[in-house]
């Protein structure tokens, strides 16, 4: 049993150790603006606005006006996604203006493609060898855009390959 649960912790322990010494947190642009301030709404007013972070409003290319509020022109499942992460430190007083909200988004991001990478381990261990499928999650997580864009920012695509796998 406990050789089992290594098998599955040690992939997602790599890619989470990668993706974290890359040094780069969420986006400067503002696509994924939404995305990171979206779960704190959800939690804290139980909408999906943004119209309690100002500073978000009046961006054409990431928000828009809508019945009178501001929202994100982005779906909101990568934010719906991220809530279980930001659920304690939202709950516990997070300022909107902390740097810590950032992390959260890569942390979000990170755990979305780690765990694609786990989903195609799992997959893959069924037709090949554990090394193999050890090997082949590590390359898509590594030598793919999973890790130089994807795990970093909360764009709709990690969580679409989490769960696409």
């Amino acid at each position: 049993f406990i050789k089992r649960i290594s098998t599955h912790v040690a992939p997602v322990s790599i890619l989470m150790l990668i993706y974290s010494i890359n040094f780069r947190v969420g986006s400067t642009l503002g696509d994924t603006f939404g995305a990171r301030y979206l779960p704190i709404s959800i939690i804290k007013e139980g909408n999906f606005n943004l119209d309690q972070f100002p500073f978000l409003q009046d961006r054409n290319y990431y928000t828009r006006q809508e019945n009178a509020h501001w929202v994100s022109k982005y779906p909101p499942s990568a934010p719906i996604l991220a809530l279980p992460i930001y659920l304690v430190p939202v709950m516990l007083g997070l300022p909107v203006d902390s740097p810590h909200v950032p992390c959260l988004e890569k942390m979000t991001a990170s755990l979305a493609i780690t765990l694609s990478a786990l989903f195609l381990f799992l997959a893959t261990k069924i037709f090949l060898s554990r090394n193999w499928a050890f090997f082949l999650a590590l390359l898509y997580g590594t030598a793919t855009c999973s890790w130089s864009i994807r795990s970093s920012s909360l764009y709709q695509h990690g969580p679409c390959q989490f769960f696409w796998l």
